[in-house]
């Protein structure tokens, strides 16, 4: 049957994977690690296959590697591939298992082997999962990186201990920001380059149309930094968007996993155009 066979071999790749991070880093081990989980990712997308296939979750110390790479693209397929398997997922917890067949040789034989529905994925499974994107929407979009009191986070698997002496360090650099925010659209070291691109395009955009704008945001963004920015006669801009345009120059630009993963976990991005905001994450619901 084909799910046992991919189950066992994306369980075997996982530990090949692990073993090559730890091994050979480098950026073309990462590209060689996501082609293959990309290829995995097709199966629960195939307009049959997804029916059957259970999908195999990559293991905790890759994703949180590829969530901290230096490499866009590699931050970006990351996000990519767990935005497939949200939708995955929550496509199995909302079918309802099928009654056996009467005959006995329906559904679960070698004939009609058993579908995907709510029964594939355990309560751990789904927990585990959704930790991942929990701490992904805490670190790009909520500026909560590495928080564990919400429900689902994680902490990015880091001990209380290495968190508060990350803080201390960061605070001892530049007292004005706190560590949860330095991973941030804005602060983050493979987003706040685009980031800041695309308040550089908006602002050339305004000025065209207003000439009365004078005054350029000095950068990184932050929403008291928008807020001073307009006071003082520059470009108006929310903080709310601000962060979709970021998003939007990130899927233009060939890097769409950060928007998709976003996209799909937060209410705040799927309800923003009727004025119902959230900013909660959405988690699976068992």
């Amino acid at each position: 049957m084909a799910s046992p066979t991919v189950t066992g071999l994306v369980r075997h790749v996982n530990m090949l994977a692990l073993t090559l991070l730890q091994t050979t880093p480098s950026v073309t081990t990462d590209s060689l690690i996501l082609d293959f989980y990309e290829q995995a990712a097709r199966l629960v997308t195939d307009g049959r296959l997804k029916r059957y296939i259970r999908i195999e979750l990559p293991p905790t110390p890759l994703v949180y590697t590829f969530l901290f790479n230096n490499s866009l693209a590699t931050v970006s397929r990351m996000c990519y591939i767990l935005a497939v398997y949200k939708r995955g997922i929550e496509t199995a917890v909302a079918t309802r298992p099928r009654p056996p067949s009467v005959s006995g040789d329906g559904e679960g034989d070698g004939n009609n082997p058993p579908r995907i529905d709510s029964h594939t994925y355990d309560r751990s499974f789904v927990d585990l999962f959704n930790g991942y994107i929990m701490d992904m929407c805490n670190c790009f979009w909520r500026n909560r990186a590495f928080n564990s009191t919400d429900t689902n986070a994680r902490a990015c698997t880091l001990s209380p201990a290495t968190i508060n002496a990350l803080a201390t360090y960061v605070l001892s650099v530049d007292r004005a920001l706190a560590l949860n925010s330095y991973f941030s659209l804005s602060h983050s070291p493979v987003l706040c380059y685009q980031s800041i691109e695309r308040v550089r395009d908006l602002e050339d955009d305004a000025m065209q149309h207003d000439k009365s704008i004078r005054v350029r945001h000095g950068g990184p963004v932050t929403q008291s930094t928008l807020t001073r920015l307009a006071n003082a006669g520059g470009m108006r801009l929310s903080w709310q968007d601000y962060r979709i345009e970021v998003l939007r120059n990130l899927a233009d630009g060939g890097f769409p996993g950060v928007a998709e993963l976003l996209k799909n976990a937060m209410t705040v991005l799927r309800k923003s155009i009727d004025g119902r905001l959230s900013i909660q994450g959405t988690p699976i619901q068992m």
